[in-house]
């Protein structure tokens, strides 16, 4: 948070557009809300309102903790429509890749693949035939003990977040 400080709001926001939501989230929670306002202002408007969200959980709260940067796709795509759009895009975070969720049409999420299951299947393949449909979920409101439990009792890279809707927001 110091460096962040020292800097100007612009030069700031600039350094930090860069990086994952979450992270400029952690690094804004150092600072007062006066200074920490002056950067947001000099963010992309979404990224502010993203960032803003992240700020305003609870500490033990699982949203405190969840990376807004995920990758999902809707139940019909087909496995070649997904290899398109990913190769489109910049270079997704690691994380961003260890399960790609499926959501229906109100961002409820139905199931995962597996990045594997892009090379194994062929492209004219409907990701709802070969989606997991067992998926384990958490609440942006659990606390984050909950999320640890849940990660170690199944073994799992990531978790998708949801909210009182059931909508996917992130994952941790």
């Amino acid at each position: 948070g110091s460096i962040i400080k020292d800097l100007s709001e612009t030069k700031a926001a600039e350094l930090l557009e860069n990086m994952p939501n979450d992270e400029i989230a952690d690094i804004l929670d150092d600072l007062d809300d006066e200074e920490r306002e002056k950067i947001l202002v000099n963010l992309e408007r979404e990224d502010a309102e993203e960032v803003k969200e992240l700020l305003s959980y609870e500490d033990e709260a699982v949203g405190s903790i969840m990376s807004t940067d995920f990758i999902s796709f809707n139940l019909d795509i087909t496995i070649g429509e997904i290899i398109d759009i990913l190769r489109e895009m910049e270079e997704p975070e690691e994380e961003e890749l260890y399960r790609i969720y499926i959501t229906d049409e109100e961002d409820r999420i139905l199931g995962s693949i597996n990045p594997a299951d892009l090379i194994l299947n062929k492209p004219n393949v409907k990701v709802r035939d070969i989606m997991s449909e067992n998926i384990n979920v958490i609440r942006h409101d659990a606390n984050v003990d909950e999320a640890i439990e849940l990660a170690a009792k199944y073994d799992l890279l990531s978790i998708p977040v949801i909210d009182e809707d059931d909508k996917l927001i992130g994952a941790v």
